[in-house]
């Protein structure tokens, strides 16, 4: 058998939490533009854009940062081996 991947398991609690974050701002976003015939020009709905966009650029960061603090693997790592049959296993 030889490894073929070594895919470490990460805490990404924090990325849930952001997401979560996210869509809760999109969930508002969507009640207001049904309140106002979808109106896209709308101030709040400008702003509640800028907000999930600024949002989202957070979570891409902190979606790249994971993987650098070590406080954050959880000490599991999931190993795939190729077999003699050329087969991959985890």
């Amino acid at each position: 058998l030889h490894v073929k991947k070594v895919n470490m398991v990460f805490n990404i609690e924090e990325i849930e939490e952001k997401e979560h974050e996210i869509n809760h701002i999109i969930k508002i976003k969507q009640k207001i533009l049904i309140q106002n015939g979808f109106n896209l020009q709308d101030h709040e709905i400008k702003k509640l854009d800028k907000e999930i966009l600024h949002e989202k650029e957070k979570l891409e960061l902190l979606c790249d940062s994971i993987q650098k603090e070590e406080e954050k693997f959880t000490g599991i790592a999931l190993v795939s081996f190729n077999s003699e049959y050329g087969e991959t296993r985890n």
